[in-house]
């Protein structure tokens, strides 16, 4: 796995040197200039800043692999227990979360590999 890491990590990079000069192209108009490929520069960002974390279960094995369980489980429950008692001041919807979060988290939590 941390062949694979490194490998990923590695054309990650080349592409960034083989597409740098393709990235920064710009297209002039009445307004001044852009950035001709945004989307693909949007793109780029979250991954070069996500990179160092992405594979951080390779090296951490109580790292889970996954953020399912937090998704599905413990991101959808707060989501339904705040859409259950909509009414409430947003003072109120954080003592309600850390109130759900203190009575969960006293439970073992299960780590997904």
């Amino acid at each position: 796995m941390p062949r694979q890491r490194d490998a990923w990590l590695r054309s990650l990079r080349e592409w960034e040197l083989g597409y740098g000069d393709f990235l920064k192209e710009r297209t002039y108009g009445e307004r001044g200039w852009w950035h001709t490929h945004r989307r693909l520069r949007a793109v780029r960002s979250p991954l070069r800043n996500a990179a160092p974390d992405l594979f951080r279960y390779v090296d951490d094995p109580s790292v889970p692999r996954t953020s399912n369980h937090v998704e599905g489980g413990l991101n959808s429950r707060i989501k339904e227990l705040l859409r259950s008692h909509r009414g409430i001041s947003k003072h109120q919807r954080l003592a309600l979360v850390s109130w759900y979060l203190h009575f969960r988290l006293k439970k073992p939590t299960r780590n997904v590999t």
